[in-house]
């Protein structure tokens, strides 16, 4: 473990690189497309050998261009940019992503002033840009077989591009629990070279010359290697696709040195390569969320599986297809549980459904829809892949509306802030849980995983909230956030509601309710509240245990807690919390940096 934290600090000091330090507007942007994706009108670049002002940046610069034609990987652009330094989280209940920026060497981000022009340039044809090519050929014979609304859900399975994907569709998905499978992840690529094994292997196997002959397990196991690699640079080689591939690679190795395909021990080893090349991926939910769902599921294959296979022995065709459907309910159930801490961490809701959404999903989805995308890639290359479109497309019509069904079910999820110490417990006690064998032990473990798993319940609601200008605040009344100003900071007091447990769908439903509330603590001079004061005028300066100084007068009064304006520029959003006892403290967006 010690070498394992040393390992991670050298990295990171080898990762040291220059970040914005202070916002530029209307500058001269020059560079290479490294990386684009695309989403309803606009796109997101990467750019590399970039130049700002004429002068000439190491890092790259993520960048969203809107309203602008074609742009591709390659392509030498020049335009007027906005630029902005590495964001404050909106408050100390959000995650920053700052640590992420910093190891994909992100200088700044920003979004286009006018229109970019893309210069000549000759374009340096590497192994990336042909890699881009075949991404658009494939995109382009999708494109061509499917309508509108399918083929944009088909380029997230296909190529891992979901920005075209309406946001109506993705809420749906994401509620009824399936939004897994809209991100390229181990399932996608396990799917592919696991379908080609199968396919290879059942073929070869009636080729007696071949198969008396030959190993045809580990034929198969290197030409699924091979189309998984293939898959792999296709998908656009995002980060959480790379840690699947990891995985789907160890197991496939595993097949040739006649060992076990999935065990403990190759997750293990997978897990081990992927935070060697990218210590930082284990702060990621992603890679969190995979690999506590895998664990969970390989410990419970792993004990059960033998005695699975001897009870489906001279059984019929009904009672596999009963226990297969049992299987995805178990194994939907037992992600759901054990992934849930992290989801409560990273995005503060549980798709309490997902179990039935998953139900219907997992067969169509494993064994219509990516099979047949595939074969219709495959076979639209020499113009045969039309049937095969055809199946998959109505594949993902019906996923389509078994998520809209789903979604339209009262308390479909629900919201909680799970702390930090609530989800390191529920992690230890999970690992301990598959690791010790005394059942005692594992009993301890399954109670504080329970402990763990309640500790939302625990957690407290700040008292007082306001953001880096003063613009919003959110007071504690009865459990919930209620709001001064919603029609200003719309999405920022959803992303407040989120992330402290309440739900953000239900806030504008009492805008007036709201209204009425701040009418009766505030007035042009001053916000008063309990032991708060929120200046606005020099007349607003009041006595209170917190003072919060909006004017631009200042305020001789002493107070416990005394901010202005610059407190919260630098600072961002300040939470306060009044214990007990009535003492005040506070947390700010720069306590969650770190980098």
């Amino acid at each position: 473990m010690d070498l394992g934290f040393i390992y991670s600090h050298m990295i990171t000091i080898n990762k040291k690189h220059e970040m914005l330090d202070a916002d530029m507007s209307f500058s001269e942007v020059m560079g290479v497309v490294d990386e684009v994706d695309y989403y309803k009108g606009s796109k997101s670049v990467i750019l590399k050998e970039v130049r700002i002002n004429n002068k000439s940046i190491n890092p790259y610069l993520k960048l969203t261009i809107r309203g602008q034609g074609l742009i591709k990987y390659g392509d030498y652009i020049k335009g007027k940019f906005n630029l902005y330094k590495p964001s404050l989280p909106s408050s100390y209940y959000d995650n920053s992503n700052n640590i992420s920026l910093w190891f994909d060497n992100i200088y700044a981000s920003g979004f286009n002033m006018s229109k970019v022009e893309v210069v000549e340039y000759e374009t340096k044809k590497d192994i990336k840009y042909y890699i881009y090519k075949a991404r658009d050929y494939v995109k382009t014979i999708i494109k061509e077989n499917l309508n509108s609304k399918e083929y944009k859900i088909a380029f997230a399975f296909v190529v891992g591009e979901k920005g075209l994907i309406s946001e109506k569709i993705k809420k749906s998905y994401q509620n009824s629990g399936i939004a897994h499978i809209l991100s390229v992840s181990g399932m996608h690529i396990s799917l592919v070279a696991f379908f080609i094994f199968f396919v290879v292997r059942s073929v070869l196997a009636l080729i007696p010359i071949i198969a008396l002959r030959y190993d045809i397990k580990k034929i198969s196991a290197i030409i699924s290697l091979v189309f998984a690699s293939l898959y792999l640079m296709i998908s656009g080689m995002a980060l959480p696709v790379i840690r699947a591939y990891i995985m789907v690679f160890v197991s496939l190795i595993a097949i040739l040195f006649d060992r076990k395909a999935i065990s403990l021990r190759n997750i293990s080893i997978a897990a081990f390569i992927i935070l060697l090349l990218r210590p930082d991926s284990i702060l990621s939910p992603s890679f969190q969320m995979s690999f506590m769902a895998v664990f969970a599921i390989v410990a419970l294959a792993q004990n059960n599986i033998t005695k699975i296979t001897l009870r489906l022995k001279n059984k019929g065709i009904i009672y596999k297809i009963f226990v297969f459907l049992i299987g995805v309910l178990i194994t939907d159930f037992v992600a759901l549980v054990t992934t849930s801490p992290i989801t409560m961490y990273h995005f503060n809701k549980v798709p309490l459904l997902s179990v039935f959404g998953n139900l219907a999903v997992a067969p169509i989805f494993s064994f219509i829809i990516m099979p047949c995308l595939f074969l219709g890639v495959v076979f639209g290359i020499i113009g045969f892949g039309k049937v095969f479109f055809v199946i998959a497309g109505f594949g993902i019509k019906i996923i389509n509306e078994w998520a809209e069904l789903i979604d339209g079910f009262d308390m479909v999820y629900f919201n909680k802030a799970m702390p930090s110490w609530g989800l390191v417990l529920c992690v230890l006690s999970f690992v301990f849980f598959i690791v010790f064998k005394n059942k005692k032990l594992k009993s301890i473990m399954v109670v504080a995983y329970i402990f763990g798993f309640v500790s939302p319940y625990f957690t407290k609601i700040p008292n007082l909230m306001i953001n880096d200008d003063g613009s919003l605040i959110a007071i504690n009344h009865d459990g919930k956030l209620w709001f001064n100003n919603l029609n200003k900071n719309k999405s920022l007091a959803k992303r407040w509601a989120l992330k402290v447990g309440n739900n953000p769908d239900k806030i504008f439903g009492k805008k007036k309710e709201y209204k009425e509330f701040f009418d009766n603590i505030c007035d042009k001079e001053a916000c008063i509240y309990e032991d708060f004061v929120i200046m606005k005028d020099k007349n607003g300066c009041l006595p209170s245990k917190v003072l919060i100084d909006l004017s631009w007068f200042g305020c001789d009064l002493k107070s416990d807690i005394k901010l202005n304006r610059k407190d919260l520029f630098i600072n961002g959003t300040y939470s306060f919390f009044k214990d007990s006892k009535g003492k005040i403290t506070y947390k700010t967006s720069k306590d969650k940096i770190t980098y």
